[in-house]
């Protein structure tokens, strides 16, 4: 979860369907600039109350370390933009909440990041654990180790259908 309209700890309030999405962002390491360790792979989800993208990480001492600290739960992610719309928010419509910042209308999005503290409390990182990861990629060992699987060939006009005898059967 990159962003929610949720006011963040700096006071302002980022408008998620006013986001603009750089669709070949980079995933940085704590928003610097020359420390990249993967980037966006697509957005999941868009609408007014999430910005949820997927994001792959690098192979890399910096991406493994990255890696690692995604799985032990230390880190969170954070995201680096642009405004193009906003307003104050007044101070006393602000109530008890944190300082008084902005109500993001449009922004562009050109960077996520893997930190410790986020601005948003509500960006997380729901990735699979090594667990799950491990247990599909074994299913799918398994599967195609024995043979198990079928290859759709959706680019044919016809059927294939083998027989028991070996024999095959082309039909329209």
């Amino acid at each position: 979860v990159v962003t929610t309209p949720k006011q963040d700890r700096d006071g302002d309030i980022l408008r998620t369907e006013g986001a603009i999405v750089d669709q070949s962002m980079p995933a940085l390491w704590h928003h610097m600039l020359p420390m990249p360790v993967g980037k966006m792979l697509k957005v999941l989800k868009h609408n007014s109350k999430i910005l949820k993208v997927s994001t792959a990480i690098i192979d890399s001492p910096l991406g493994q370390d990255t890696g690692s600290l995604i799985e032990f739960g230390a880190l969170r992610i954070s995201h680096g933009f642009l405004p193009y719309k906003y307003e104050p928010i007044d101070r006393k419509s602000n109530g008890d909440g944190p300082m008084p910042g902005y109500d993001i209308k449009s922004f562009e999005i050109l960077e996520v990041s893997f930190v410790t503290v986020p601005s948003n409390v509500d960006a997380v990182i729901t990735a699979p654990t090594r667990e799950q990861l491990l247990t599909a990629t074994h299913a799918l060992d398994r599967a195609l180790w024995h043979g198990h699987y079928m290859v759709p060939q959706w680019y044919i006009a016809y059927h294939r259908v083998i027989y028991a005898s070996g024999n095959v059967y082309e039909g329209r």
